[in-house]
């Protein structure tokens, strides 16, 4: 029997990334229907990745497993990650940014739309109709009276999921995936770099990509990007 031929190679990194980008896909796509609702988005995001496994496994698929090397990168970036976002809190004042964000996340979980309409809003639509929502910072009012958020909808749908399962505790973490995800993936590419094309330059070690994810991590924006969130 002839030996099955392996097409695609896929570490268990590149799934949960595919599995994470899907959730963010299906909670941007359910939300500008108009249907988000969270079982929904994991319905959708099982089906496609268990279809494109499925479909993938008849042309030949393996899973390669991480070097002991990259592991221990890992659990390195994601106890980093942990110390900088424990004890952080969700903004969900109005009037900065921040606020806004959760606010608009928090109504999209509530209403399953990304546009909100209550006794409030219909009250100070009819003294200031539509254009800016002054006393909602963050918001607007559209023609017909419903109050949306001013800020593009992709962020905030996937603040949403997140508070759907795990409310404002949820939120505190809300960039913790995308940052553990980012300095593991400029790690891998940080290590392909060096061994193609700086194996002998600078410091002659072989082994030097692995400082590459904590000087980056170590950098005033991704702290920022840390502290400053919803």
């Amino acid at each position: 029997m002839a030996e099955k031929v392996i097409k695609f190679k896929f570490s268990f990194f590149e799934i949960f990334t595919a599995l994470w980008l899907l959730i963010v896909f299906f909670s941007l796509l359910t939300a500008l229907v108009g249907i988000f609702y969270s079982g929904l988005i994991l319905f959708l995001t099982t089906i496609s990745l268990g279809s494109s496994f499925v479909f993938l496994q008849k042309r030949g698929i393996k899973i390669i497993k991480h070097s002991k090397d990259e592991i221990f990168v890992f659990l390195l970036v994601f106890v980093w990650s942990v110390f900088l976002f424990w004890g952080t809190f969700p903004t969900i004042f109005g009037g900065r940014d921040e606020g806004s964000f959760s606010n608009a996340a928090i109504l999209l979980s509530r209403n399953h739309t990304l546009f909100h309409q209550d006794q409030l809003t219909r009250d100070f639509f009819q003294i200031y109709g539509p254009g800016k929502a002054l006393n909602f910072p963050g918001f607007y009012y559209t023609s017909s009276g419903e109050l949306r958020s001013q800020f593009l909808p992709g962020y905030i749908s996937y603040l949403a999921f997140l508070f759907d399962w795990g409310g404002l505790d949820f939120l505190s973490f809300s960039n913790f995936i995308p940052l553990v995800l980012f300095l593991f993936a400029f790690y891998l590419l940080a290590k392909k770099l060096f061994s193609l094309l700086f194996k002998q330059l600078l410091l002659g070690n072989r082994n030097k990509e692995k400082i590459a994810p904590y000087q980056i991590g170590l950098s005033w924006p991704f702290l920022l990007f840390c502290w400053r969130q919803p």
